[in-house]
């Protein structure tokens, strides 16, 4: 089958060359394949979340092209709302503090209206993290708005990487990893994960 080919192109030791999410793009007739790999594939990831759904907003072609497909995920995601070393310093606490970078993981929510701050409001896909993967989630909808949130002197602090110290209790407290998933999806978080690949699936083909 035309995925398996092309999923045989992707190897571990080749990952390297796909490090800028490279699209292993599939046609509409291949959904229903991508569905049962899917099942095979995705199986961590489908018993922790069972019927919750997370989305993510990609600027894809409109073509019958964008109704699956697979992504690598990038290992050097620029962020969008900080500059670069307010990014720097969120990322290098984060792994301190034994949470998932940004900027080597995918972005997602479950509110589907918040689509638009991620990209094009109009391609709504669902993610399937492939294998092994890990999550963090900040108790905000979008960090990049977080100063406007009950953390907001936390998160200031954090991107500046000044007067820590003060917000300890805060920054620990707002960031959650690999435990109450179903607390992200329930209040609407921003949730990133940290996998080496994931399926998607435009939402009206669910």
């Amino acid at each position: 089958m035309l995925y398996m080919i092309m999923l045989r192109k992707i190897t571990m030791s080749r990952l390297q060359t796909y490090l800028n999410e490279k699209d292993v793009i599939l046609p509409v007739d291949h959904v229903n394949d991508i569905k049962k790999s899917i099942q095979d594939k995705c199986k961590p990831y489908l018993s922790l979340t069972k019927d919750m759904m997370f989305y993510r907003a990609m600027n894809t072609p409109n073509d019958n092209r964008q109704y699956a497909g697979i992504k690598l995920v990038r290992q050097d995601r620029k962020s969008r709302g900080m500059d670069k070393k307010g990014a720097n310093n969120v990322n290098s606490w984060l792994e301190e503090h034994g949470h998932m970078r940004r900027d080597q993981s995918v972005f997602a929510v479950s509110d589907k209206t918040k689509l638009g701050l991620y990209g094009s409001s109009k391609g709504r896909y669902v993610i399937y993290p492939v294998g092994k993967f890990d999550y963090t989630y900040i108790k905000v909808g979008d960090m990049n708005l977080a100063g406007r949130s009950e953390y907001g002197d936390a998160i200031t602090a954090l991107i500046r990487n000044i007067k820590m110290d003060l917000h300890e209790t805060q920054l620990k407290e707002m960031f959650v990893t690999n435990k109450n998933i179903k607390e992200a999806y329930n209040k609407k978080y921003e949730i990133w994960f940290r996998c080496k690949l994931y399926y998607y699936l435009r939402e009206d083909t669910i």
